[in-house]
């Protein structure tokens, strides 16, 4: 299979779960408080793979999450906002199709004709703090970066070649990605497979 056609596949049928349950209620607090919330994601918008949107999917991914940010951008209507490199905004979100989430956010900010005094970015990627800061200095709004290592510090287990192997292997046979729990069962399930 052709390499975005797997991780397409392998993406619509992965499980999301928020790394830090206490997230989406901060999320809403926030919003509540009457601030602006808005989620920017380094995925690539327009179709991927299997994938006819990445805009929808992402949306929709966030939301089974519990994760809302269309509440701080109600009267905001999905836009290209960088057509050379397919920045979207939909619902809350910015897709920065992997340029920069400095450029991205101005790209967005200027379509919402919104300035910030301030702006606070979480992210687990320090160089995406970077690049924010940037354009927050050049356009003279605060900034406050948080380096969330939730994700990096949560214990990994060492890769399980079974499971693994498995996972592949039905992956190619029936175009079904199993969840490493749906594995480890039928691994169980199965004592024969090596």
């Amino acid at each position: 299979l052709e390499e975005k056609n797997f991780y397409s596949m392998r993406m619509m049928q992965s499980q999301e779960v928020p790394v830090d349950q206490g997230m989406p209620g901060l999320i809403k607090g926030l919003q509540a408080s009457g601030k602006k919330v808005l989620a920017l994601t380094l995925i690539n918008s327009g179709s991927y793979g299997q994938i006819a949107s990445m805009e929808k999917f992402r949306v929709n991914r966030l939301i089974l999450a519990g994760y809302r940010f269309d509440k701080s951008w109600s009267g905001v209507k999905k836009q290209l906002l960088n057509q050379e490199k397919d920045v979207v905004f939909s619902k809350g979100v910015v897709l920065t199709n992997f340029s920069p989430k400095g450029d991205a956010l101005m790209a967005f900010l200027q379509y919402a004709k919104n300035k910030p005094k301030k702006i606070i970015l979480i992210d687990d990627r320090r160089i995406n703090l970077k690049s924010v800061e940037a354009v927050a200095r050049k356009n003279n709004i605060q900034f406050l970066g948080i380096e969330y290592m939730a994700a990096v510090d949560a214990k990994k287990e060492p890769i399980n070649i079974k499971r693994a192997r498995l996972q592949l292997d039905i992956f190619k046979k029936k175009h079904k990605w199993l969840s490493d729990g749906e594995a480890d069962k039928y691994i169980l399930t199965h004592s024969s497979i090596k």
